[in-house]
């Protein structure tokens, strides 16, 4: 009678260790998962998104997101586990005519549009504190190695973050620290896109 008793005490300690376990597992799965938001203008980015996904409906970046379409964005970035990409809005587009434009985003320029964007992707997570960290170290100015192999570089001026281009052009950093489903993405006042 005894060792039933003690076999039943068991069973109840394994029940209640299983149940903690199991507990403790999908806790820590919605811990992994959390989703991450932050404003954007008036609207809210999505940690949980893909890039595009966060910018498809916001009109003031528009123009990158049918320049996206036209890359296929998503599948320029596939094999890639963690991507930081640095995005501007319409206005990089300002000095272009709807012509001009247009033809810009043309299908046939695909690869042109390929290598311009892929310039502005650093394979892995890179917020704004590594940039600036890097820039630290580096004396005022950081370099990164982008996803088409080229090296694009950084630097502070008046406490600005500056992103050079291999043509000389440059943008600066304005807002930062935007989460897409693959890593960072980060805001610039320009890309450089040819006359």
């Amino acid at each position: 009678m005894h060792h039933l008793s003690n076999s039943k005490r068991l069973i109840a300690i394994l029940f209640i260790l299983t149940v903690s376990v199991t507990f403790s597992q999908s806790k820590y799965k919605t811990t992994d998962s959390r989703e991450i938001t932050k404003k954007l203008g008036e609207y809210t980015t999505n940690s949980n998104l893909s890039l595009s996904e966060n910018l498809f409906d916001i009109p003031t970046f528009s123009q990158t997101a049918s320049l996206y379409k036209v890359i296929n964005f998503e599948g320029m970035i596939q094999n890639e586990e963690m991507v930081t990409i640095f995005i501007s809005d319409n206005n990089a587009f300002a000095h272009l005519s709807d012509k001009e434009r247009k033809a810009f985003l043309s299908p046939a320029n695909v690869e042109q549009l390929k290598e311009i964007v892929s310039f502005y992707i650093i394979p892995g997570r890179v917020d704004d504190h590594s940039i600036r960290k890097a820039i630290s170290e580096g004396n005022g100015a950081a370099s990164f190695r982008t996803l088409n192999g080229k090296t694009v570089r950084f630097l502070l001026e008046d406490n600005d973050i500056f992103i050079y281009a291999d043509n000389g052009s440059k943008s600066r950093l304005l807002e930062t620290n935007f989460r897409h489903n693959k890593g960072f993405f980060h805001i610039t006042d320009g890309l450089a896109i040819p006359q």
